[in-house]
């Protein structure tokens, strides 16, 4: 028997075979729940595929380079075990790189790590051959299979807990007497005036006079519930707390994309088309949701092809989704493959507005802005040059929002328009909660400065026709209150949730309060949550 495994090892196609595998297996273990089952079948097949073809190309060189024949060939030859190991671990480091940061966006960083895992692997196989190769690949693809695995028996209990659907009898009793057409602008990591102010020092006022003038109502005290984009959006959108129990991995969440496509119960959306709205949904990409059920419109339209994004691989993405310079003046459709340029993206809406406009049945269009965008790195390495871009970020979004408030202000003056960041900036990325305060390695920095830095949104709202009554406010209760000034009583407000801001404790039963009922904490306090 022991024989029998040792030659089976010894045998260099199975390294190329499992390599095949490895890379898309280990990147689905982390990412599955974001894919569709086709776009899972896709990656396998396609990564599996082309690295067999790959390798089938080199083995017919190395024939004719060495005038083999099939029966000829030795299994243990060391030329052959170091150009399998070589290519095999070439492939796997290229397709891994993007899970390491180092490796981020870096054409050049991918392209030496490549040279140097094939260089390294085939010298090393040379001399000791391909049989450990083998045995470390396999269980590679085994720790990765029972992950995957692991993560998917796991997240049966989040989809049953049905924590999404608690109010959807009262829900479902809700009548609006007035239907206006609703304009609903998430604004990606966009700040209040008080945090721009505190954090950084920047005055944002000009873009609060200009609203203030078209009778929006601004406020700075109104705090994101949850500190990432899928989060924050799935308690906007069921209008209930999940404290961060369907979280995964950076900033994921299962489930949840196919709560905000609908696929699973939407509060939001099961309240408007139960009182005849249509929706859309126009984003600068389809990151927030899996798959659609009952949306009159979605922009852009879910691609297969765009599970190659996984990978984070800059070469990889330049090759299938981004189109050379010299051509983007040329190409006013699509950018790239299997992209869209900004300038499309900005047309779409402008398009369907006009859509809502004039349209008989009343319209709920909701817009995903992408910018100003958060920092990515931690608090003492984003450089000035970033913040600084941050700041250029803010101020194009605050034209281009303008320009759209114009528009609908001039062709719906009564529709309901609001305005509000999905969480903060994470100029502070990296503290950490330690004895109910935040530290950092350099210092100390306030609870409070750093719950502005996390929650602190943007927030403004204009609806003329029918005044929506808002006290303490957070997204979580945002429709609530909308709803029940359409509905024209506070039934919409029996099931309120607590205006609060959760930073996660992940692995235990708990988070950690930073804002409350709208206002930044001075200490942070622990809150126990358990399954409802």
């Amino acid at each position: 028997m022991k024989r029998f495994y040792g030659s089976i090892l010894e045998k260099p196609i199975w390294l190329v075979f499992f390599s095949g595998l490895y890379p898309a297996v280990f990147f689905l273990s982390n990412n599955w729940f974001a894919c569709l089952k086709s776009e899972i079948v896709l990656l396998l097949f396609t990564t599996f595929f082309l690295i067999l073809c790959g390798y089938g190309v080199l083995f017919a060189i190395f024939r004719v380079i060495r005038k083999f024949t099939f029966k000829g060939i030795d299994p243990g030859s060391k030329p052959l075990n170091a150009l399998s190991a070589g290519y095999a671990f070439a492939v796997v480091s290229f397709l891994m790189s993007g899970s390491f940061e180092i490796f981020a966006g870096s054409k050049t960083a991918v392209i030496c790590l490549m040279v140097g895992a094939a260089i390294s692997a085939g010298l090393a196989a040379y001399k000791w051959g391909i049989k450990y190769f083998n045995l470390f690949i396999v269980l590679m693809v085994a720790m990765a299979g029972f992950e995957w695995g692991y993560s998917y028996i796991g997240s049966r209990s989040i989809i049953k807990d049905d924590w999404f659907a608690k109010t959807k009898v009262l829900n479902d009793k809700i009548v609006l007497k007035e239907k206006p057409n609703i304009y609903f602008f998430l604004l990606e990591s966009y700040h209040n005036s008080k945090t721009l102010k505190a954090i950084y020092d920047f005055d944002n006022q000009e873009m609060v006079n200009t609203l203030e003038k078209r009778d929006f109502i601004v406020r700075d005290d109104v705090y994101s519930n949850y500190q990432n984009t899928l989060a924050s959006v799935a308690s906007i959108f069921t209008m209930q707390h999940h404290y961060y129990r369907a979280s995964s991995g950076k900033d994921d969440a299962i489930g949840v994309r196919d709560i905000i496509g609908n696929k699973e119960y939407n509060a939001i959306i099961s309240i408007l088309k139960n009182n005849a709205y249509k929706i859309q949904y126009i984003c600068h990409s389809n990151y927030m949701f899996r798959s659609i059920k009952d949306i009159d419109f979605v922009f852009p339209q879910k691609n297969i092809v765009t599970v190659f994004k996984i990978y984070q691989n800059p070469i990889i993405n330049d090759v299938i989704f981004k189109t050379p310079k010299k051509k983007r003046k040329k190409k006013r459709g699509k950018f790239g493959i299997f992209a869209h340029t900004a300038s499309e993206t900005h047309r779409k809406k402008l398009e369907r507005l006009s859509v809502a406009y004039n349209s008989k049945a009343p319209y709920f269009t909701f817009i995903k802005m992408n910018r100003p965008a958060h920092f990515g790195k931690t608090w003492d390495a984003i450089p000035e040059k970033r913040i600084a871009r941050y700041f250029k970020n803010l101020k194009k979004t605050n034209n281009l929002l303008l320009k759209y408030m114009n528009d609908i202000m001039e062709n719906d003056p009564e529709g309901v328009i609001v305005l509000i960041g999905d969480h903060g900036a994470f100029r502070y990325r990296g503290a950490k909660v330690v004895d109910h305060d935040f530290s950092l390695p350099a210092g100390r920095i306030p609870a409070s400065t750093l719950a502005l830095d996390r929650f602190g949104t943007f927030f403004a709202i204009r609806s003329t026709k029918v005044p929506v009554q808002m006290g303490t406010l957070s997204h979580v209760n945002l429709f609530r209150h909308i709803f029940a000034s359409l509905a024209g009583n506070d039934d919409p407000l029996k099931s309120r949730e607590a205006d609060e801001s959760y930073i996660p404790d992940y692995g235990k039963k708990r988070v950690n309060i930073a804002v409350q009922n709208g206002s930044p904490l001075q200490t942070i306090i622990k809150k126990e949550f358990s399954k409802q």
